[in-house]
Formats: C-alpha cells, structure tokens, sequence
C-alpha cells in the first residue's frame, strides 16, 4: 500500500467513525428527550407544581 492509499483509507475510516458516532449521539439525545418530555408532567405533579 502506497502512502496515498494509506492517507485515502485514514480518511475514510475516520469519517466513518465520526458519522457513526454522530449518529448514535442524535439517536441517544433523541429518545432522552422524549423521556424527559414524557416524565415531565408527572415530575411536576409530584413535586407539587401543576403545570
């Protein structure tokens, strides 16, 4: 494998991860914030804040 090829694949790897991982972040926030959004009302009655 010739340096260009071993740049080009660094790339390539490294994009992916990132991608990935960008992906799992905004899968993992979103169904946080639907928890959240849906134990809010029920948090609030608890403590005595009627919303």
């Amino acid at each position: 494998m010739n340096h260009e090829a071993y740049v080009l694949a660094a790339y390539a790897v490294t994009t992916i991860v990132v991608l990935a991982t960008s992906v799992k972040v905004w899968v993992e926030g979103r169904s946080f914030r639907r928890r959240v959004s849906a134990l809010a009302p029920l948090r609030g009655k608890s403590i005595g804040r009627e919303s």
